[in-house]
């Protein structure tokens, strides 16, 4: 998948997945939110041909919480910011705020991220924008120099002067996305889930979220986040 991720952010990764289980049965509880809303997730993300890999950005966002609210205003599944809503179409008023609907969020964040990778050419680049701002990232990568994620990063960690441009949460939001990924592929088979939002995914929902993360672990599935990706 994302190749290019450097080895000590496998650190990232497992705490990603240790802090999964937080609570007791948290693990069990993510699995069958994660069971009810990927059909319409990967409907949506079909449409919009982008890689299905993404239907588990949610993970890391809310942990498929659909009432999820951050501190800073992001809320539903997809920690869309009102901003955004407002781009994409989502409606929000005291009486009813579109965020909080998982096919209404789901289009307008498919539409955000197919927007950032036609921008910036390159999936990793793309998921960090999400998570920081289209215009947080051009500055980062102006103000470095750096042409590709894992070189900011580097940089950013490496070089005082570089230290405050990206936040730690953006810094580490990617490694946590792999993780996702690697995890949940093992437990969901996301080419078994039916495209009615009605439907449950076939099979392989079961299980357990593990407790670490195999992250030499390369799905065959795994292919389509390469850079480049449509």
């Amino acid at each position: 998948m994302l190749g290019w991720l450097p080895p000590e952010e496998t650190e990232t990764m497992q705490r990603f997945v240790h802090d999964l289980h937080g609570g007791k049965g948290a693990g069990a509880f993510i699995l069958s939110r994660a069971r009810q809303y990927l059909p319409v997730i990967l409907d949506v993300l079909e449409k919009y041909d982008l890689p299905r890999e993404l239907a588990f950005l949610p993970l890391v966002e809310s942990r498929f919480e659909t009432q999820a609210v951050s501190s800073a205003g992001a809320a539903g599944l997809w920690q869309i910011m009102p901003d955004t809503a407002f781009r994409f179409g989502l409606k929000i008023t005291e009486s009813d705020d579109e965020r909080f609907d998982v096919r209404k969020s789901t289009y307008a964040a498919a539409a955000y991220l197919a927007a950032l990778h036609k921008r910036f050419k390159d999936w990793p680049l793309a998921l960090a924008a999400y998570n920081c701002g289209e215009g947080a990232l051009s500055r980062a990568l102006m103000q470095t120099g750096a042409g590709t994620l894992p070189e900011l990063i580097e940089i950013c960690r490496m070089e005082e002067s570089a230290s405050g441009v990206l936040a730690r949460e953006t810094l580490e939001y990617v490694p946590k996305f792999v993780g996702a990924v690697r995890v949940m592929s093992g437990l969901v088979n996301i080419a078994g889930c039916r495209s009615r939002s009605d439907d449950a995914c076939d099979g392989t929902c079961g299980g357990h979220l593990p407790r670490n993360a195999d992250t030499r672990i390369r799905h065959e599935n795994e292919v389509a986040l390469q850079d480049g990706a449509p």
